[in-house]
């Protein structure tokens, strides 16, 4: 596995070194250049910041009989033939703040494209309001926290692996964001730091065989000093699925076995953990 490290805050002249290393990466090479030569602008007011990321990776897998799925939901899968579909990616954020206290973020991330839409999503824009020292409010398109690195969830480089383990991170499919509201804060206790979250959003995906959407809401709790990071969260929510594939799966359960049918026939989950 073969990456360049995401760039988030650097200088321009070392995110102009950093990218340049991207530029061979097949039809990617286009969108990392340019953001090789942006660096974090800052026009003519200091109210403007604009910044980047980019990620190359290359994988292939020792057969092509099953091909590797990141997650079980992934539109792409590598074969025998090495393949940047699964960790190559770039984002671009746009950030305009009028005020000390208001914010305005835009975010694009740029990757393989899934089966039907476009390789580029907006998966930030939101309006950000510091309401205190150590609270801040966020109404839009956002990341939620479902995740220890929701935040950072693409940005590879600021992660202890080459990608975030599918087992966990894939549970929420394909979703890059959720349309809501997110609450923060910040408070020392000691010597530890407690980060408090609350956060609802809807959110809706299109995988392979399905469709999910659904609300969901919930609090996430975080401490952590020098040498630890503690965390707990409890979610609530309804995902609606949309899957032709199932539906035929259960067209035949109910003709042969309608006891077992009745088991798996379901269009609304209840989420709660």
């Amino acid at each position: 596995m073969i990456r360049t490290p995401a760039t988030q805050v650097m200088n321009a002249r070392s995110r102009r070194a950093r990218l340049r290393q991207c530029a061979y990466a097949g039809r990617w090479s286009a969108i990392v250049a340019a953001l090789a030569f942006m660096g974090p602008a800052h026009a003519s007011e200091p109210d403007w910041q604009l910044n980047g990321f980019a990620s190359l990776g290359v994988a292939r897998s020792s057969f092509d009989d099953a091909a590797y799925r990141y997650q079980p939901t992934a539109d792409a899968a590598i074969g025998t033939d090495p393949s940047p579909r699964i960790d190559t990616l770039a984002g671009l954020q746009l950030r305009y703040q009028p005020t000390d206290s208001l914010n305005f973020t835009a975010q694009l991330l740029a990757r393989d494209p899934p089966v039907s839409g476009s390789p580029v999503v907006v998966n930030w824009a939101y309006l950000g309001w510091q309401m205190a020292d150590r609270t801040e409010l966020k109404l839009g398109r956002i990341q939620l926290p479902f995740f220890m690195y929701s935040d950072t969830r693409n940005v590879r480089y600021a992660q202890p692996w080459v990608r975030p383990p599918g087992e966990l991170y894939g549970l929420v499919g394909n979703s890059e964001h959720h349309d809501g509201a997110y609450l923060r804060n910040l408070q020392a206790l000691g010597s530890w730091s407690m980060v408090t979250e609350l956060f609802v959003g809807y959110g809706a995906n299109q995988n392979r065989n399905s469709s999910p959407s659904g609300t969901y809401y919930g609090i996430a709790l975080t401490g952590y000093d020098a040498h630890w990071t503690l965390r707990a969260m409890w979610l609530n929510g309804n995902t609606h699925m949309e899957s032709p594939a199932l539906a035929a799966v259960l067209a035949t359960l109910q003709q042969r076995a309608p006891d077992v049918a009745a088991d798996y026939a379901y269009e609304t989950l209840k989420n709660a953990g």
